[in-house]
């Protein structure tokens, strides 16, 4: 099957982010269709063993979002 000719450069920024995020969206809804290299494959077994041995920190969405409001508050430019 072949691609649809796009004219991207004729897009405006907005519509190639719209396409990005369409095309990203297609891989979201099958993420097994995602190839993994070996190491990648590696890496994941090795995080999820951890994870399953107790020995991955993990950090709750409570804490997660607390930090971000913390570090906004910190690095917002003050206004004169």
């Amino acid at each position: 099957m072949g691609l649809p000719k796009i004219d991207v450069q004729g897009m405006t920024p907005e519509e190639r982010l719209d396409l990005i995020s369409r095309i990203w969206e297609s891989f979201t809804r099958d993420p097994d269709s995602l190839p993994l290299t070996a190491a990648q494959a590696a890496e994941l077994d090795r995080r999820m063993a951890l994870l399953d041995e107790g020995r991955m920190p993990t950090v709750s969405w409570d804490e997660i979002q607390a930090r971000h409001r913390a570090s906004r508050r910190t690095r917002r430019p003050a206004f004169h």
